[in-house]
């Protein structure tokens, strides 16, 4: 005999199912209940559903927004990152030939050679893009007109796509956690209308092929 404890599990409720797939099958599944709605008795059962839809599937795109914006930042973190090495890079001829390479200020600027900004990380551009603004402020009247400008808007540029990075990092758990929430709402709700549908088509087990379409499912990549 079949166990009937399976009646009052879960069976949405896996990591088998990914949160694209599970929106694809809800919405499916309440678009099938709308088309399928004998002397409307399934309408509460489709208010309810498309309440929890509608939850779930912004919170889905709150966290697929966020994460994007994540991305978007940290290529031009990478992006700001590389172009300031390399104007540093064009520029060090300019500061070699008018103080010398080993003099003191060439040294306030390439303390470490210039090797130190090539193999910069994340953990330490910032301080070295301030140090050598600050040998270009120090020694402006030998610079070429308008030489730190491009430095300083480069800096500028990696310090926002830098925050926004880092927001949009703290906020990836809080959104994660909304949408297993916002999920669990509608997994609930997908069991009520399965259980449902299936008390009022007793010896049709065909008949859930109507309103449920499990190939979504099947397919599914956690």
């Amino acid at each position: 005999m079949i166990d009937l404890e399976i009646f009052a599990k879960n069976h949405f409720d896996t990591k088998r199912i990914s949160n694209e797939a599970m929106n694809q099958f809800s919405t499916d599944h309440l678009h099938r209940m709308v088309a399928n709605n004998p002397g409307e008795i399934y309408t509460p059962l489709i208010e309810a559903t498309r309440l929890a839809y509608n939850y779930y599937f912004e919170a889905i795109n709150i966290e697929a927004f966020s994460k994007n914006q994540k991305e978007g930042a940290t290529v031009s973190v990478r992006m700001f990152h590389k172009e300031f090495v390399e104007l540093v890079m064009m520029k060090e001829g300019i500061v070699k030939g008018t103080w010398g390479k080993g003099s003191a200020v060439y040294e306030r600027f390439f303390p470490h050679g210039k090797k130190e900004y090539r193999r910069a990380k994340r953990g330490n551009i910032q301080i070295l893009m301030s140090g050598f603004i600050s040998a270009c402020n120090d020694h402006s009247g030998q610079l070429p007109e308008g030489f730190v400008e491009p430095f300083i808007t480069l800096k500028t540029n990696y310090e926002e796509a830098r925050n926004l990075q880092l927001y949009h990092i703290g906020t990836a758990v809080g959104n994660k956690l909304s949408v297993a929430t916002a999920r669990k709402v509608m997994e609930i709700q997908l069991m009520m209308n399965l259980l449902t549908i299936s008390k009022n088509n007793i010896g049709k087990p065909e008949v859930i092929k109507v309103y449920f379409d499990q190939s979504i499912l099947h397919g599914s990549k956690a």
